[in-house]
């Protein structure tokens, strides 16, 4: 952190990298089968064969629940509704 700016120089620590950074994790694991996106301080996944949208406060807790939802009721790969 610079103690003149308060800027701190290092771009890991940099929010908008952060989010990009942990967004594309999710999209790498599971862009195949669900619409990954964060908007207004929420993570959102919409299932790519029925539509249905998981919500959650954080990037680990969307993975969590995209898990689950993935092994209770697979999606089929790239076979859904959404472009």
């Amino acid at each position: 952190m610079d103690t003149q700016t308060g800027i701190d120089p290092d771009p890991e620590n940099d929010p908008v990298i952060v989010l990009h950074r942990r967004l594309g994790q999710l999209r790498d694991r599971w862009s195949d089968f669900y619409r990954i996106y964060y908007e207004r301080s929420t993570w959102y996944a919409r299932r790519l064969d029925n539509g249905k949208t998981h919500t959650a406060e954080t990037h680990t807790e969307l993975g969590d629940i995209i898990t689950e939802d993935h092994a209770q009721n697979p999606v089929p790969w790239r076979g859904g509704i959404l472009p």
